[in-house]
């Protein structure tokens, strides 16, 4: 049974990887800093709490791995670069990676773009075969704007989007680690369900939270207001992200394209 790390294991995009890696015969060593899950044999999945930044944790967690899948995010993507060093060090066979769909060279001057870019840099040129995921928005992160009984966005986002589900990836990465796909490839992740962030968002409301009436656009100055009164960087964040995402282009054409097969509508049925 070929042995898999996840690093970033427990988040939102971590877990359904790591499920469908366990329950398809990979023994899956879940790594996390975060609380750990209990151990389910069922799936094959081994919940492992470690420090990124100690090189002994690295190195003993990817010792005999065949593959490596880090999903990591904000500051925690520094870490990539000693990650991957481990792995060449260990001779992990195959790397995949979440980036983003507007990370390039253009972009870079966005700092969080900047890192990921430089991220992939390392993976493609570490001599480990890969696969470089670069997904648009995800369908479960429209949840993450409903709050205290208010549904709100930053910005004027008119831009159509093709909102990927996060079953969709996780079963794109499987097909990695099966041979179904392509190695040495970056892959730009898609739904087939393309509409404005304002009408998706609409849409959750509209099923799962439906006291809400109104979903509200909040223009970026009063976010950042916000967020320097309340000492939020979650949401000092979160405001740039989604400022920088207003006019950022994406990698349309450059890369390979993967398109999931869950529509927008199957989804809202399935999730809260």
């Amino acid at each position: 049974m070929k042995k898999i790390v996840v690093i970033g294991a427990t988040g939102m995009l971590g877990k359904p990887v790591v499920s469908e890696l366990g329950r398809n015969s990979f023994h899956v060593i879940a790594l996390s800093r975060n609380k750990i899950e209990s151990n389910n044999q069922t799936l094959n999945v081994e919940f492992v709490r470690g420090d990124l930044q100690s090189p002994e944790t690295l190195d003993s967690v990817l010792k005999d791995a065949y593959g490596l899948h880090i999903n990591l995010s904000g500051e925690a993507e520094a870490m990539v670069e000693a990650i991957v060093d481990s792995a060449v060090k260990n001779k992990v066979k195959l790397i995949t990676y979440i980036s983003g769909i507007t990370v390039n060279q253009k972009n870079a001057d966005f700092k969080p773009i900047g890192i990921k870019y430089k991220n992939e840099q390392k993976i493609s040129s570490s001599g480990i075969n890969y696969a470089i995921f670069k997904p648009t928005w995800f369908m479960e992160s429209l949840p993450l704007f409903v709050n205290n009984g208010r549904a709100a966005y930053f910005g004027n986002h008119k831009t159509f989007v093709p909102f990927i589900a996060a079953m969709d990836y996780a079963k794109m990465v499987l097909r990695v680690y099966k041979g179904e796909l392509e190695i040495n490839t970056s892959y730009d992740v898609i739904g087939d369900s393309t509409l404005t962030f304002e009408d998706g968002l609409k849409q959750y409301v509209n099923i799962h939270h439906q006291s809400i009436k109104k979903v509200s656009s909040t223009p970026y100055f009063i976010g950042n207001l916000i967020a320097k009164l309340s000492g939020s960087k979650q949401l000092k964040d979160t405001v740039a992200f989604m400022k920088y995402f207003e006019k950022a282009e994406a990698n349309s054409g450059i890369n390979a394209t993967l398109t999931g097969e869950t529509s927008f509508a199957e989804w809202l049925e399935k999730n809260e």
